[in-house]
This record gives C-alpha cells, sequence and structure tokens, in this order.
C-alpha cells in the first residue's frame, strides 16, 4: 500500500494538474458532469475512468434476506459508533476500514438493486411504515456503499486530526491540532489568534485537503455508479427534503433579517471584544462567541450539575428507558475532538455523550444541545431498528436544539441564577469535588498513587450571580449564533454543497447568481456574505474541510426552525416558565418514543403547526432582542410612576459652589453640620 506521505504527495499534484475527478466530463456518466471541485478554474480532466457496470435488473430481496439486511445493518452501526467514540474522545486510531471486512455482499450495488426492488412491490396504507423503515434500510446501505469505498480515505483524515501538531511561537510544546479551537477561543490576544488561525489553515491545506479531494471525487463518482444522477441527488434522497425550496426559505429569512443580522453582531462585537465591525474576522468568531465576560457566572464544574437541574425541573433525568444511564464525558484530553457529539450506540440502552468545554456560554449551549439528542434516543421506544438509528437526523438536531435554546431565554436564566444562589448557601458534596477533579490528567496519577486531598479541595467556591444587565449580554450572544447558524446552514452550506456536489443550476437560482468554477472563491463569497464580514485566503482552505456527507446541511438548517417551533409551542401549552412544570418531561417522551419515524417537518405537522416556517424563528429573535436590550437598560423602560420635575443646578453668585439640594449659600449665614 501506498505510503500516507506518498499518497499526498499524488494527490497534491492531481490538484496542480486537475486530476482525480472521476467520470465527470466523460460519456460514462448518466448526466452532464458537474464543475469539477477542483479550484482550479483552468484545470482540464484527463483521467480515463472504468466505464461503467451496468447492473441487470434484479429480483426483490426476500423477507428473510430483508432481515439479515437489518441484522447486519445494526451490528455495523455499534461497531462504528463505539470505534468512533474512542477515536474522537480520546485519540485513538480510526479503524473504519476493518469495520467493512466481510461486508462486500451486503453493501454492493446488487444488493441495493434487490431492495429497491422489495421497496417497489410495497404498495397501499397498510405497508405504509414497512415500506418506510425500508427505504431507510436501503439509504443506510447505499450511504455505506460509498462509505466501504472511501473508508481509507476517512481514517486517514481522522488519523491525521488526532496526530497532527503545531508549533506555536508563545507556547514551548507542539499543540495538538484538535485544540486549536479551544485556544481561539480562550486566547486574547487577536495577533496570537491570527497565527493560530494560519496554522489550522496550513495543516488543513497540506495534510487535509489532499486526502479530502481524493474522497469526494471518488464519492461523486459511486454515487453515478450507483445508477443517481449526482451525489446531489443522491443526498437529497436521504435528507428526505426538497433542497431547492429549503434553500429558498432560507434565502428569504436571509434578505429578511439581514439589518438585524448585522446590527447585532456589531451590538455584541463591540460589548464583547471593544472592537468595531471594521477590525473584526473569522479568527475572533471563536472568542466572540465565548463570551468571556460571563465566564465568571458559569464555571465548568456546574455545567453538568446545571443540566441535571434543567432536567429535574422539567420531570427528566439522565436515566433512560431501559433503565441505564447517559455517560457524559467532558475531559480535557489533549486528543479529544473539539465538537461535541451525541453517540448512540445501541439505542435506547447505551448512550453517551462527548464535549470538550472550552469555557464560556457556547459549551454550556453545546452541552445541553447533546443532551437533548441523548434524552432523544434514551427515550425512544420503538422496536424498528430502523426508526431507532436510520432515517434524516433533522429531528433529533431539532430536540437537541431545543435544549440549546434555553440560554437565550430570560425565564431560563433567572431560574439558572436561583440555583447558583441556592448551591452557594450549600456545601461541596465530596463526590461532586472528585468527579470534578477527575476530568484533570494530574489527579487520575495522585489517585492511583493514593494521595490524601487536602481539606481546602472540599471548600466551596462562591460563584457571582448574573445581574439583569449580564442576562442581556448573554441572550444577545446567543441570538448573534442563533442568526450565524440560520443563515449558514440555510443559506450558504446548501449554494455551496449544491455546488460542489454537481446540483444542476437551477436548484441556486435566484438565491445567488455569481460564478461557481472556483471553490475556493465560491466558498469564500457565500460564507463572508452569511456571516457579515470578509473572509480571508487562510479561510478559504476549509472549501473541503468544512463539508459535512451527503447534505447534512439540509438536517441543521430544519432543525433551527423545528426548535424554534417547539420552543413556542411549550410556551403556549405550559407558560413561559415550562422549565418548572414537571409535565413537559412526560409530554417530549410522547414526541421522542417515535425516534427517527418522522422528519422535522412531520414533527411540526404533529405538534398543530402546517409545517416548517421561518417566521416562527424571525419573531422569537426579535422578541427575546427586545426583551435582552430591556434588561440592559438599552431601550426606554416603561414606568407607571409620574415623572419628578426636572431642576437645573444652581449657578451661584461669586463662583460658590451650591448644596447638596441645589440652594446657594448666603453670605454672612453660618450652616450647620
Amino acid at each position: 500500500m501506498m505510503s500516507t506521505t506518498i499518497r499526498i504527495a499524488v494527490a497534491a499534484l492531481l490538484i496542480t494538474a486537475g486530476l482525480g475527478q472521476g467520470c465527470a466530463k466523460t460519456q460514462t456518466c448518466r448526466m452532464p458532469a458537474p464543475t469539477s471541485i477542483v479550484h482550479e478554474p483552468k484545470a482540464q480532466n484527463t483521467t480515463q475512468p472504468a466505464p461503467v457496470v451496468v447492473v441487470h435488473k434484479q429480483q426483490a430481496a426476500s423477507e428473510r434476506k430483508i432481515t439479515w439486511y437489518r441484522q447486519v445493518a445494526r451490528a455495523l452501526t455499534e461497531v462504528q459508533a463505539l470505534m468512533d467514540w474512542h477515536s474522537r474522545t480520546r485519540g485513538e486510531r480510526s479503524m473504519l476500514a476493518s469495520t467493512y471486512v466481510g461486508r462486500k455482499l451486503f453493501l454492493s450495488r446488487k444488493s441495493l438493486a434487490q431492495i429497491g426492488a422489495y421497496i417497489a412491490h410495497l404498495t397501499g396504507p397498510a405497508v405504509a411504515a414497512k415500506k418506510r423503515a425500508a427505504t431507510f434500510l436501503r439509504d443506510f446501505m447505499a450511504t455505506e456503499y460509498i462509505g466501504r469505498k472511501t473508508a481509507r480515505f476517512e481514517d486517514e483524515l481522522t488519523n491525521i486530526e488526532a496526530n497532527a501538531t503545531v508549533t506555536l511561537s508563545w507556547i514551548r510544546h507542539p499543540v495538538a491540532f484538535r485544540n486549536l479551537d479551544v485556544l481561539l477561543s480562550q486566547e486574547k490576544d487577536a495577533a496570537r489568534r491570527t497565527a493560530i488561525r494560519k496554522a489550522q489553515a496550513d495543516v488543513i491545506r497540506t495534510k487535509l485537503n489532499p486526502v479530502l479531494l481524493e474522497k469526494y471525487n471518488k464519492a461523486h463518482q459511486l454515487a453515478q455508479w450507483m445508477g443517481y444522477d449526482s451525489y446531489f441527488s443522491l443526498s437529497e434522497q436521504i435528507r428526505q427534503t426538497n433542497i431547492l425550496d429549503l434553500l429558498h426559505k432560507g434565502w428569504r429569512f436571509v434578505q429578511a433579517t439581514d439589518a438585524l443580522h448585522h446590527q447585532l453582531l456589531a451590538q455584541v462585537v463591540k460589548e464583547s471584544l471593544g472592537i468595531p465591525m471594521s477590525k473584526f474576522s473569522r479568527k475572533d468568531h471563536a472568542r466572540l462567541m465565548r463570551a468571556a465576560e460571563t465566564e465568571k457566572f458559569l464555571p465548568r464544574e456546574l455545567m453538568v450539575p446545571t443540566f441535571k437541574y434543567f432536567l429535574k425541573g422539567i420531570g427528566l433525568d439522565l436515566r433512560t428507558a431501559a433503565g441505564t444511564q447517559i455517560l457524559i464525558d467532558d475531559a480535557m484530553y489533549p486528543k479529544k475532538h473539539p465538537r461535541a457529539a451525541c453517540f448512540p450506540i445501541s439505542v435506547p440502552s447505551d448512550i453517551r455523550v462527548s464535549v470538550k468545554p472550552s469555557g464560556g456560554i457556547m459549551s454550556w449551549a453545546t452541552l445541553f444541545h447533546e443532551g437533548g439528542h441523548a434524552l432523544h434516543y434514551a427515550w425512544t421506544t420503538e422496536r424498528s431498528f430502523e426508526f431507532q438509528q436510520l432515517g434524516s437526523a433533522s429531528a433529533t438536531e431539532g430536540f437537541a436544539e431545543l435544549f440549546a435554546r434555553v440560554w437565550a431565554d430570560p425565564v431560563w436564566l433567572r431560574r439558572y441564577r436561583k440555583f447558583v444562589a441556592d448551591r452557594n448557601r450549600r456545601p461541596p458534596k465530596k463526590a461532586d469535588v472528585i468527579r470534578m477533579l477527575r476530568q484533570k490528567p494530574w489527579f487520575l496519577v495522585a489517585e492511583q498513587m493514593g494521595m490524601i486531598l487536602p481539606a481546602k479541595f472540599f471548600r466551596r467556591r462562591r460563584v457571582p450571580l448574573m445581574s439583569d444587565k449580564n442576562m442581556g449580554s448573554v441572550i444577545r450572544h446567543q441570538l448573534a449564533w442563533d442568526m450565524y447558524l440560520y443563515r449558514r446552514y440555510g443559506w450558504a452550506k446548501l449554494v455551496y454543497e449544491s455546488a460542489l456536489h454537481g446540483a444542476n443550476p437551477s436548484v441556486w437560482r435566484g438565491v445567488y447568481s455569481g460564478p461557481i468554477s472556483d471553490r475556493k472563491k465560491l466558498y469564500r463569497r457565500l460564507f463572508s456574505k452569511a456571516y457579515g464580514y470578509s473572509l480571508t485566503k487562510d479561510d478559504a482552505q476549509r472549501y473541503l474541510f468544512d463539508v459535512d456527507p451527503f447534505f447534512y446541511a439540509a438536517d441543521y438548517a430544519r432543525a433551527f426552525v423545528l426548535a424554534d417551533t417547539l420552543t413556542e409551542h411549550l410556551r403556549k401549552k405550559f407558560g413561559p416558565n415550562w422549565y418548572e412544570n414537571k409535565q413537559v418531561g412526560p409530554y417530549l417522551k410522547t414526541l421522542w418514543r417515535y425516534g427517527n419515524r418522522w422528519n422535522a417537518d412531520e414533527v411540526a405537522q404533529r405538534i398543530g403547526y402546517k409545517g416548517l416556517d421561518y417566521a416562527v424563528s424571525e419573531r422569537r429573535v426579535r422578541r427575546l432582542l427586545a426583551v435582552a436590550n430591556q434588561l440592559s437598560g438599552l431601550t426606554a423602560k416603561v414606568s407607571t410612576k409620574p415623572r419628578r420635575p426636572h431642576h437645573r443646578k444652581a449657578k451661584c453668585p461669586g463662583g460658590r459652589k451650591p448644596t447638596p439640594r441645589g440652594m446657594c449659600k448666603i453670605p454672612g449665614l453660618h450652616h450647620h453640620k
């Protein structure tokens, strides 16, 4: 096998020469070739791929074979989830390719044709659920067929990420690539943030992009070999949505809230970083969203206890429907992946959450987000494996964002303030202190050596309480983050990935009219518009790195609107202070029990809405922003008290100072103190 170094060098030459474009621009493709993902606009395709082997029409799979497909799929997802858990939390070597050994008969075009014929025979309302489950299974097999063929690239990418390090002049030892995002949010100096961002870009450009290029070109070729017009067509089928319709809805929202977004972003940049928007750039974004000025109110040791307190208020805890406990790993291992994730290894009995808290409000919102995923899977009582773990992720992402949304609600923030005040009055439990210390590597060594903790470790540090003004700042930061997500996933990523993955230009007609041939420039142009500030050439190196598989952006875009819809629904059903209503948890379980059977649009319909509507999101943002500004005293408050008459300050003759009541002293008259 070709070594990693040689393969990266060859891939880099392919980029320069414009090679490695699969069956694009050849007559063996099912449709005219989508523009190559290579960013050089003048590059020509000179490869001659093998002709597509036509798969003859297959007989429908039997019920026995469908059962076998289901069993293999369950085993494969469980093994991969467990491997992914260890790889992301401890940085262990990725072995994705090994999980596909012996799966060739399961993940083949012949199997896909057979299950496709099986689905075609399922007609009528009596077998609707059975047909949907089989469709989920077919889509899983299609993605895993590509996964099997590109697993070596995925392993290489994961291992590069886990082991890559960079050198920063002000830090003595090499810094892990996966720690750079955390370091960005913690760094106060703008020049150092620029250096960190450049170091990230260098790793992405030299080590990751060559492998990513090979991976995407191979995936595009495989999608066409499977009989789809493009990778885009396959992804649209998997996400159970119409990308064109979703994209146009997102664009209308961007236009309707453009002025609001720019005003809000400038406001939080000034509050948090003390600089004008003209000096703000992508390197500052992580630091901005950390909201460092609020960290003293949000200590890391309170994250998990606060989440448990939130769950207790709505009648929930970390138990699952199977009677087990959800595992939350918040340790700060150097090779741990910075992106938080939920791992439904076996639904509903084995659910795990990995977070790498960097500090600040975003770490808290992220924990609540992943906790929302975990509770959804923990209370999935569907017996069908397909509905437990396959299908669109738009609904589970919506349930996750519902929990993250609470940090923009003043009602919850006041409840959190009460929780902190009560905790300050109680001495800490020894078990809680030890649990917190076990997040630190030095404590694990000390514990093994039998060292005894001094008494000072068991004294509780008082946490300051948020004022109303602080709450206003937290809400504005959260709303700025929400607006960033709406625009990033609901418009920029949908346009960019449609062009990247070979969609027909009609998909983005009316929402984007610029050139698409140079992918780096396209990425830079779209995301600069979405974010509200210009990206640099280093930022554009992420044009392949910042891509989620099979249009996951479409699930995120719908999930954010679903979360807003669920929030408004709970406010109407249980009142604004639904955080103290223990009936909320049991009600949510009635929605969670279906697992992934329903997508985000269908969940919205099941709770009484016609579907997903960005107007709900816009109303929520405007309502909460008005409340936040009022809490911070940025808008005039309506008062029922009569205004006191205004008196001008007295001017005394001879330059004498007036009394505290504004009166002038009379010469020759003694004033008693």
